[in-house]
């Protein structure tokens, strides 16, 4: 669906709901919400996140993630060799931030370098 995360869901973009659920987690320390567009920029940054705009490259379609990572690790220490990334899509609006800080937990417990 063109332009899904920009959708109002509740008269809220569908984007602000995963930037607020990360927000509210007691574990995860930023919000980056990576993106080639505007509007999308502008949303994320009204809701409170840090805004990184991808290359040419890593904003298609079929781009892996990644590239987004090697790209955020070169994009002024947006990221680290030693920080655990958590990608929250936008399209699963609906989530508990005690469940997401749970796997965090069970991730860093038992993959922890």
């Amino acid at each position: 669906m063109p332009r899904k995360n920009v959708q109002l869901i509740e008269k809220i973009p569908l984007l602000a709901y995963s930037i607020d659920v990360a927000r509210r987690s007691s574990i995860i320390d930023e919000v980056i919400v990576s993106t080639d567009d505007i509007e999308i920029a502008k949303i994320a940054k009204e809701y409170g996140a840090t805004v990184a705009i991808r290359s040419l490259d890593s904003a298609t379609d079929f781009a892996r993630d990644h590239l987004l990572i090697l790209e955020l690790e070169s994009m002024q220490g947006l990221v680290t060799d030693n920080d655990v990334i958590v990608f929250l899509r936008p399209t699963h609006p609906v989530r508990n931030p005690n469940v997401i800080d749970k796997a965090i937990e069970l991730f860093l417990k038992n993959f922890s370098r």
